[in-house]
């Protein structure tokens, strides 16, 4: 399978390269849907074997990559990293005191009033 390489990093095309769309038949389907809600069944063959650990192996990458907790954290330290380093007095006024972070007092009051 050719991917179009007109924008995309190198390193994410070979990576793309390199995986391979796994297709099923509904027999299988049904038997990897078995064999992972019901573990006391017992599998002989190979190919389920294969299947169900590679199911484990990618839930499990999944579940690493994807916490929020991990995600959160690296934004906090990224945003601490940034607000120290990078920027200076000047520029991080101008972003706290941008548009899009001031509340108006004058449109709460207003709506305030309504209620």
């Amino acid at each position: 399978m050719k991917l179009k390489t007109d924008s995309v990093p190198d390193e994410i095309v070979k990576e793309l390269e390199n995986n391979r769309i796994v297709r099923l038949s509904w027999a299988s389907h049904l038997k990897l849907f078995l064999f992972n809600t019901l573990p006391c069944l017992p599998s002989t063959s190979k190919r389920i074997m294969r299947l169900k650990k590679l199911y484990h192996d990618g839930t499990h990458r999944l579940e690493q990559e994807l916490d929020i907790l991990k995600i959160l954290k690296s934004l906090r330290n990224m945003k601490i990293l940034l607000k120290n380093k990078f920027l200076d007095e000047e520029m991080q006024f101008q972003i706290e005191h941008n548009n899009k972070n001031v509340i108006s007092l004058s449109s709460c009051s207003s709506s305030e009033e309504l209620d």
